[in-house]
């Protein structure tokens, strides 16, 4: 019998004409009847988080979008209370996080295009130890406050940012390199590929 195909709802950032205060969030949210079709969400990357959501003012900060980001966070929350799981790549990793009470470290030096992962708190979820992925991001989740918040971290191997984060219960999930990229090492791929499999629907 072949597998059941998953529903995953890709979440894409756009702008609009209306003000954050008048913002009608109903637009933004699911629904419990449309809960029961979507079986996950995956918010992708883009530029920088706005500062201000974590309580921070502006540093090294780009790009910044306040529309799109309090837009997410809408989501983000809203699906957590429709029980929907929330996968973040990159920019949504961070978003997730931050949702989650956590802050950014606005801006990394020297950090290097590919590194390898560390296990940064004994994770439950083993075999990711030592596999390369790729890194596109000067922003990060501090991989101390991801070791509070979350039951299994795995950072960079220079220990600047974290690369791999999940909260089973709340069904959080992120991952700040990109797996779909194609310049993403094979390890990284199949990261992604044994999350979804073992993980997030075994």
């Amino acid at each position: 019998m072949p597998a059941k195909t998953k529903k995953l709802i890709f979440m894409t950032r756009y702008f609009a004409a209306e003000s954050i205060r008048g913002l009608d969030k109903e637009k933004y949210e699911f629904t419990s009847e449309t809960s029961k079709c979507i079986d996950a969400i995956i918010l992708p990357g883009g530029g920088d988080v706005t500062p201000a959501l974590y309580g921070k003012t502006i540093g090294p900060s780009h790009a910044m979008s306040i529309h799109p980001d309090y837009i997410d966070m809408c989501r983000i929350m809203n699906a957590r209370s429709e029980g929907i799981p929330v996968i973040g790549i990159c920019k949504g990793a961070q978003l997730i996080h931050v949702s989650n009470g956590g802050t950014l470290t606005q801006n990394i030096d020297n950090h290097p295009q590919l590194h390898g992962l560390v296990d940064y708190d004994g994770s439950p979820i083993k075999g990711y130890e030592g596999a390369e992925v790729n890194s596109t991001h000067h922003q990060a989740v501090p991989p101390e406050e991801a070791e509070e918040l979350y039951d299994y971290v795995y950072c960079s191997d220079d220990l600047q940012a974290t690369e791999v984060f999940g909260h089973i219960e709340k069904k959080l999930f992120g991952f700040q390199f990109h797996p779909e990229y194609t310049s993403c090492p094979d390890s990284g791929v199949k990261i992604f590929r044994d999350f979804m499999d073992n993980v997030l629907f075994n």
